[in-house]
């Protein structure tokens, strides 16, 4: 894909192996590989949702957004 990317996967993942997101980000090279841990399937943590919205270039990484103001 030209595109940039992020793929989010949690170690921890009962579901799906974070293998299968190593083979997307291994495919797609113009994208970046967050693993995290503890957050399961759904991914719900701040570390996560900072994360995106920095991609997303809504934010400085290392900057949160309090909830009210997604």
């Amino acid at each position: 894909l030209p595109s940039a990317g992020l793929v989010i996967h949690d170690e921890e993942d009962d579901e799906t192996p974070v293998s299968n997101a190593q083979r997307i980000h291994g495919a797609w090279k113009n994208s970046q590989l967050l693993i995290t841990r503890g957050a399961g399937h759904n991914l719900k943590s701040p570390e996560v949702l900072e994360k995106v919205v920095a991609f997303a270039g809504g934010v400085p990484a290392g900057k949160v957004l309090p909830a009210a103001a997604l």
